[in-house]
């Protein structure tokens, strides 16, 4: 059955407004939902040409007038709750819907079910069918507090066109000898860098809306940025290190290593740490009872001690958890439920084991071409949401860098795959390798404007010397897809150059694999891909939000077709188009609920080290569109350290 809601024009105009709806406090308003009608009022004067087309105008009324109510309500306050009077009667509309729906199933085929969607879906987009019914039905209050909401929310859009057209119209004068007097708007700025940077217009504009976002937030003082843990700076490895004679495998990302074929234990992150020595460098990483050394071959291989007692998790059962879904700090109660919503999660129970493996000659990743790289490569669904789109390939293999760096006027930010070089108004993505040679480690910038070398000292600094050109460019123009450029070069000094962050992975413990550490007086939260998702969600983006994703898309106006769900109808729209206007509905709604955010690495292994000290909180992560699979995991946070596992079991998949 077929019952799909569509936003209105003017929802989808204010689309990327929508988070400014709930940042303000509105003044007290009257109970305009006194004079909206009653059920019977509207079952006695909406009629049709026979029973099915009178019952499909009745579903198309009574899901405007229950529309109308969430809109008005979310233009008041987000985290709000609604009020007495909207709770009772919007529940009457939906009851009214609900029995109608259910009514007809009994009594007809799956054909007319069908039909009878459609029937339905064309009176929600009947203009004057809507204007009539609005006319004879709605009171002058209930108008009058709509009417305002679409002031409200056209105003916010308005005036965030203009701050677009400014940027564009600055944009456009920009040239090689310009002023840097372009718009500071957080949107336009972070698109117009992902686009100087290279990425592709539909990337990029995911990465500006999350700035956005960002930047509303943060004039109502939420630092979104402050979310994130302190980024890591220095050198780290990257891919999996194997032997073929062999099982057990390390795979290495920025923060951590997994330790596969292991006798039953399961896959799970720990710590390493790097030390470059004279003739040597030496991986150790994290484990009880000792730690287990690793060094460096002359091929990028690792060494290690052979066969060694590894402290790990093995899976010993499962048990189901049942949680009552909650909105706005009170249970959700729904007929399609039969009462009070719930959810069932199968979670694993685990147990500590020791057990005893080869670890000895373990070869290097192959060699990965960027182009070969990006194939099939994808960052999902809550990576657009969250702004996380870079390059859109994933970490080359071997020894590589993380991190920002700055010395005099060059900036360098090094991810797993490549560097930006930012120089005055210039900045590039460059290519780089890494070299581990005798006396030190050496990172050569493969830089267009004149290549050079840095040295990675032991600090943890990096030392180079000469100057070296970044060529860039910057936007003058965007229209739709299409955008020009004009170049930007510039010429910087190249000398030490100190890492603008934390080191890339602490020293080893007393051997002890290192537990996420939680910030002051808060709570830190461990995240695990399970077997047969740990390659789908690497690399993947992870959000913490104060409700579940279904319950903050469906109150954002996101509705689903019968049988599905807000969080299909989302993912669905993105899958289409990041410009999708539900996509965007969807981005702006979880802007509000979000209190956490951060990304697998590698290996499938996340950590939050600063979510709030305890509560119940969802943990919403998904994988490529290409295997569509979506979390939205409740968590029962509680003061220190917690952990869960995303696999299969617990995942919803994406229905193509």
């Amino acid at each position: 059955m077929i019952l799909l809601f569509r936003p209105c024009r003017i929802m989808a105009a204010a689309l990327l407004c929508i988070l400014c709806a709930g940042a303000f406090a509105q003044p007290p308003r009257p109970n305009y939902t006194a004079d909206m009608p009653s059920v019977d009022r509207v079952k006695a004067e909406i009629k049709g040409s026979d029973p099915t087309d009178t019952l499909a105008r009745q579903f198309a009324v009574f899901t405007h007038l229950s529309t109308y109510i969430q809109r008005i309500k979310y233009n008041r306050t987000i985290d709000g709750p609604y009020t007495p009077e909207e709770v009772r009667v919007m529940g009457a509309y939906n009851l009214a819907s609900y029995q109608i729906k259910q009514d007809y199933k009994k009594s007809h085929t799956p054909a007319e079910i069908e039909a009878f969607g459609h029937l339905e879906g064309h009176y929600e987009f009947d203009t004057a069918f809507k204007n009539d019914w609005n006319k004879r039905l709605m009171g002058p209050q209930s108008k009058a507090a709509y009417q305002g909401m679409e002031r409200d929310l056209g105003s916010r859009q308005a005036a965030h066109v203009e701050s677009i057209k400014r940027a564009n119209e600055e944009a456009r004068k920009a040239s090689a000898g310009a002023s840097d007097d372009r718009s500071t708007d957080p949107t336009a700025v972070a698109t117009r860098r992902c686009l100087e940077l290279g990425g592709a217009p539909t990337a990029c504009l995911g990465t500006g809306v999350k700035a956005g976002v960002s930047g509303l937030m943060n004039m109502v003082g939420i630092n979104l940025d402050a979310m994130e843990a302190p980024r890591k700076a220095g050198l780290v490895l990257s891919g999996r290190f194997r032997n073929p004679s062999s099982i057990a495998s390390l795979n290495f990302g920025t923060e951590t290593v997994t330790i596969s074929g292991c006798g039953k234990l399961v896959e799970e992150g720990r710590g390493y740490s790097i030390t470059k020595g004279p003739n040597s460098l030496v991986v150790t990483v994290h484990n009880e009872p000792r730690p287990l050394p690793l060094t460096m071959r002359p091929d990028g291989g690792l060494l290690g001690p052979g066969l060694v007692e590894v402290k790990g998790s093995v899976i010993i059962g499962y048990h189901t958890e049942t949680s009552t879904l909650y909105r706005n700090g009170s249970p959700v109660a729904d007929p399609t439920c039969g009462g009070v919503c719930s959810t069932s999660t199968r979670v694993a129970d685990y147990a500590p084991k020791i057990e005893r493996c080869a670890i000895g000659s373990l070869n290097p990743p192959p060699p990965q071409s960027q182009a070969a790289a990006s194939s099939g490569f994808d960052t999902g669904l809550v990576g657009v949401m969250m702004g996380v789109v870079d390059t859109g390939l994933p970490p080359l293999p071997g020894l590589r860098m993380t991190g920002k760096y700055t010395v005099s006027g060059l900036q360098l930010e090094f991810s797993e795959n490549s560097v930006i070089l930012d120089c005055g108004q210039a900045h590039a993505r460059q290519p780089y390798t890494v070299e581990n040679t005798a006396g030190d480690v050496g990172i050569h910038v493969e830089n267009s404007g004149g290549p050079f070398t840095l040295t990675l000292l032991p600090n943890n600094t990096l030392r180079g010397s000469g100057s070296t050109t970044v060529n860039g460019r910057l936007v003058t123009g965007m229209q739709g897809d299409n955008v020009t450029y004009a170049p930007r070069n510039e010429r910087c000094e190249i000398g030490t150059s100190a890492p603008s962050s934390v080191p890339a992975v602490a020293p080893p413990s007393a051997g002890a694999p290192s537990a996420p550490a939680a910030g002051a007086g808060g709570a830190s939260l461990r995240i695990s891909a399970g077997p047969g998702v740990t390659a789908l969600l690497a690399g993947k983006a992870l959000v913490v939000l104060k409700d579940n994703l279904e319950s903050v898309l469906a109150s954002g106006g996101i509705r689903a077709p019968a049988g599905s769900s807000s969080v299909a109808a989302w993912a669905h729209a993105c899958e289409r188009s990041t410009r999708d206007p539900v996509c965007l509905q969807g981005v702006s709604s979880l802007g509000n609920y979000a209190v956490a955010k951060t990304g697998f690495d590698a290996n499938g292994t996340a950590t939050f080290n600063n979510v709030p000290s305890s509560g119940t909180f969802y943990v919403v992560a998904d994988t490529a569109y290409t295997h569509h699979l979506v979390w939205n995991l409740r968590v029962d946070l509680k003061p220190g350290a917690n952990a869960i596992t995303m696999d299969e079991r617990n995942a919803t998949p994406i229905d193509r």
